[in-house]
């Protein structure tokens, strides 16, 4: 895992650092400074070119004067747009920008629209702008002359790296704040934030550098991260493992309950992800109305319950209740129906002393009934819930965008809430524990945009979880395998037009791939 700083947390190590440690602010500002000129100079061959510094009053600005001493030490055009008040320099800044005066640095003033206009427009014609305006606590919306500024910016059509993170985006939720600006480079300093990872955020980050900027190890112990970012070493380390005596009884039974006749594709999907995971047995119950199922593959058992032309009867009821014994864990909800069957099946499974993943419709019934959303509050075993935004909107009783605008926020309250675990699906997946611990998984495109991915994941997660893997190993887990093997379709054949089947058909690829590093075959 890679761990993950709010902008609370990280202004919490900076100041432990200061004033309990005793490291001075001025050598972690300078090497901040330092080492973003140094991959600035690294992925911009333009020491003969024009390079404009945009700094900010703050130390998000502070960084952009040493890094702006260093690219002048080193040969490179440089100026320095100072935008705010000199009087409004916070110390370490101000220290840093007599220090970039004194090594022949050109500094420029504007703190108005009218500025703008002046003389100081032909620095705009800069080939690269290094952008150290706002950092992290930025909590505000951008608007007026700074929004201006950025406008400029972005008509000027030159590269743009941003100091710690583009600014006007915001730190922990990668929300833009009024206006933001467009990298292509962040460097990001102590630990990349979680607002990089998040869209909109993501699209304006470009590629990320992680600077480690000198924070001593005892002081971020004392800060354990509560987002993380899911890694392919870490993958690797958790896939069930297989020795030479292993047999199907030792990874695990599920039980999918799924399958509605119109939406019967859903059913086969996820036990067809479920199968691709590992899972050794998989009981997939269904309407006898769905009878035959196309495209099922033999190795999935199917059974038939009670059920009409929409969907199961009320004595499928009585159908289910044994077909717990034995199992593993149930899954449900792809296609599964939202009647008074469906409800009181629900009920069945969270009653039961199985683990459960829950999908789709299983979602929609937890929305319209509150006694069902009680009974997943008590249930002691491990359930994961796999929502998209619109399904985790009906599940907390807000707006879509309300979920958009904070997507950890709104899974971690929920999962801490109801004592369970969750994933919101989305550009950049997120899972949240029962205790608050979050992870984001990045892997993924726009590809899986289509009907059926979800059923898919829903099945990986429940044949990981069968196999043994708690639920919050099993949830980034299942994500970060379903993600990997739709970029290894996209990289293949292109980011649309790959069907959900394939993406379950490749994962086996993708467990090799991560296993023993191998590159995949074309």
């Amino acid at each position: 895992m890679r761990p993950l700083a709010t902008a609370a947390s990280m202004a919490a190590m900076d100041k432990d650092t200061m004033e309990n440690f005793g490291l001075p602010g001025r050598i972690l500002m300078e090497t901040a400074g330092r080492e973003s000129a140094r991959i600035i100079s690294d992925n911009f061959p333009l020491r003969k070119k024009s390079v404009l510094v945009l700094c900010g009053t703050g130390n998000n600005g502070g960084d952009g004067w040493v890094a702006a001493r260093y690219l002048l030490g080193w040969g490179w055009d440089i100026h320095v747009l100072l935008a705010g008040p000199p009087e409004k320099l916070s110390p370490e800044s101000r220290i840093n920008k007599t220090l970039y005066e004194k090594a022949g640095g050109r500094v420029f003033m504007a703190e108005d629209a009218a500025a703008l206009k002046g003389p100081e427009q032909a620095l705009f014609r800069a080939d690269l702008f290094v952008d150290a305006l706002f950092g992290i606590g930025l909590d505000r919306p951008v608007q007026g002359f700074y929004a201006g500024l950025m406008e400029r910016v972005k008509e000027s059509g030159g590269a743009v790296v941003s100091l710690d993170i583009p600014s006007g985006i915001h730190a922990d939720t990668g929300a833009i704040q009024g206006k933001a600006l467009k990298a292509s480079h962040t460097i990001t300093f102590g630990f990349a934030k979680p607002g990089l990872l998040l869209e909109p955020g993501r699209s304006h980050s470009g590629k990320i550098h992680v600077v480690d900027i000198g924070i001593p190890e005892v002081i971020s112990q004392k800060y354990p991260p509560r987002v993380e970012q899911v890694t392919k070493k870490w993958a690797a380390a958790q896939l069930p493992k297989r020795s030479a005596a292993s047999h199907k009884g030792h990874f695990g039974h599920l039980l999918l309950v799924a399958g509605a006749p119109a939406t019967r594709g859903a059913a086969v999907l996820a036990a067809t992800g479920a199968l691709r995971s590992g899972c050794g047995l998989i009981s997939l119950a269904v309407p006898e109305t769905s009878l035959p199922l196309p495209g099922i593959l033999p190795e999935i058992m199917v059974q038939g319950l009670k059920g009409d032309g929409k969907g199961f009867s009320s004595q499928a009821t009585e159908n289910l209740l044994p077909l717990l014994a034995g199992k593993s864990l149930a899954a449900a909800g792809p296609g599964m129906g939202t009647g008074k069957t469906a409800a009181a099946m629900l009920r069945i499974l969270l009653e039961s002393p199985l683990p459960l993943v829950l999908d789709a419709d299983a979602l929609n019934l937890l929305a319209q009934h509150g006694d069902l959303m009680d009974l997943l509050s008590c249930k002691k075993e491990a359930c994961v819930l796999t929502p998209h935004p619109g399904e985790m909107a009906r599940l907390c009783g807000m707006s879509v965008q309300a979920v958009q605008e904070d997507r950890i926020r709104a899974a971690r309250d929920f999962a801490m809430e109801k004592d369970c675990h969750l994933l919101l699906k989305g550009a950049a997946t997120i899972t949240a524990t029962p205790q608050g611990l979050c992870r984001i998984i990045t892997e993924g495109n726009p590809g899986m945009a289509t009907g059926g991915s979800g059923d898919v994941l829903c099945g990986i997660i429940a044949g990981l979880m069968a196999q043994g893997k708690p639920a919050d190993t099993a949830a980034p887990l299942g994500a970060f395998l379903h993600g990997m093997a739709a970029d290894h379709l996209a990289e293949k054949q292109g980011p649309q037009g790959y069907l959900p089947s394939e993406v379950a058909a490749v994962l086996p690829e993708i467990f090799k791939s991560i296993t023993t590093g191998s590159a995949w075959k074309s």
